[in-house]
């Protein structure tokens, strides 16, 4: 039973949090599509794993990749027209997470902010490097996945992961299906109709070297989503055809991978794009930072301990913080910041331990995206 225990002797100021995320259903169920999904680049080296290395990942199918991550919502200059609210962001990171945790990979949530700022909210470009180094001037952190969330960018896209793999990744929240199929990108995955290290023939002879690099999802082309009966449906009427391994074959798109362009079709993805995903989860250092240990201890032992600013801690499991030694303070004061502290099953808050939140609460979370 996940519970918190707040030993004795303990003089304790506590802003308590238990973040209650919301399923909603997938999008699926929306009626519009939008006019260009995802602004994503094919990366200049596209990592290919040897199936000895993708064996080995398998074989590791039952271990649980957790990783953090930190929204920015921006905003326009005044503040005014969020991006999306609070509520939403909660709602959309259990959409998100819903899709992974089948996998044995999840998310779990150290923080937000506001970013106010009108051009980054509404115009900016994330296919120019001075757009994105002004989005990242604005607190990128080092051992998170950070999604910005934007009312609309300027190039007409639905999101834009920064690379493939990446540890950010911006969002129009109008088109909250990009959440994941942006972490995706984050993760390794390509997208279904990628030609870049050549096209794959719909019979799946050269799957393990062109297309997305994934055999289980069925060979696509560019503009598939276009090509169905009647608008908006999850049915591909087309004809398209390639003529490959001395035939001429015709094509059937994974109308439901989320990694395609069927956006309103999004179901799944597929038992060897997670395999991917969990390879580069493993060996890609650009995710593998952003990694929740097992536990996680702040303790003050020789020394106090105190913090102001921002301030974060994870652990897939527990979490303990407190004086080792006597006489010995962890503070966790109001400065500049929120604090959060979110484990997956129990917060044990020992004696010596001052919390004094004041204008800037300090919030415990047991993780609920992971249930």
């Amino acid at each position: 039973m996940k519970k918190y225990i707040l030993q004795p002797h303990i003089f304790l100021l506590i802003h308590i949090l238990i973040a209650t995320c919301l399923y909603t259903e997938v999008y699926a169920q929306q009626n519009t599509k939008p006019k260009q999904n995802c602004s994503t680049k094919t990366p200049l080296v596209i990592t290919k794993y040897t199936q000895e290395q993708l064996n080995g990942i398998e074989r590791t199918i039952d271990y649980l990749y957790v990783i953090r991550v930190y929204v920015h919502i921006l905003r326009d200059n005044d503040g005014t027209n969020a991006a999306t609210t609070e509520a939403q962001m909660h709602i959309d990171l259990q959409t998100m997470t819903n899709f992974f945790k089948p996998h044995n990979i999840c998310f779990m949530f150290v923080g937000f902010e506001y970013v106010n700022n009108t051009f980054l909210n509404n115009s900016m470009n994330p296919g120019l490097a001075a757009d994105e180094a002004s989005l990242l001037a604005n607190n990128k952190h080092n051992d998170a996945i950070d999604i910005y969330v934007h009312r609309s960018l300027g190039d007409g896209s639905g999101g834009n992961s920064y690379n493939i793999p990446s540890d950010h990744f911006s969002v129009v929240q109008a088109n909250n299906f990009n959440f994941y199929h942006e972490m995706g990108h984050c993760l390794g995955l390509l997208h279904t109709f990628e030609t870049s290290g050549g096209t794959e023939c719909p019979d799946g002879s050269n799957c393990n070297n062109s297309g997305d690099l994934v055999c289980d999802t069925q060979a696509d082309f560019g503009g598939s989503e276009n090509m169905v009966t009647p608008p908006n449906s999850c049915i591909y009427t087309g004809n398209q055809t390639i003529v490959c391994n001395g035939s001429t074959r015709s094509y059937a798109p994974p109308i439901n991978n989320i990694m395609s362009y069927w956006a309103a079709c999004y179901t799944q993805f597929t038992v060897q794009q997670a395999t991917r995903m969990r390879a580069t989860i493993a060996n890609q250092n650009v995710v593998n930072k952003c990694l929740v240990t097992l536990d996680a201890t702040l303790y003050a032992n020789s020394i106090n301990i105190t913090i102001l600013n921002e301030f974060y801690m994870a652990a897939k499991s527990d979490i303990r913080i407190g004086a080792v030694t006597p006489g010995n303070t962890v503070f966790i004061g109001s400065g500049n910041g929120k604090k959060y502290i979110n484990a997956g099953n129990k917060i044990t808050i020992m004696a010596g331990t001052v919390i004094r939140p004041a204008s800037s609460p300090t919030k415990f979370f047991i993780n609920k995206l992971c249930d």
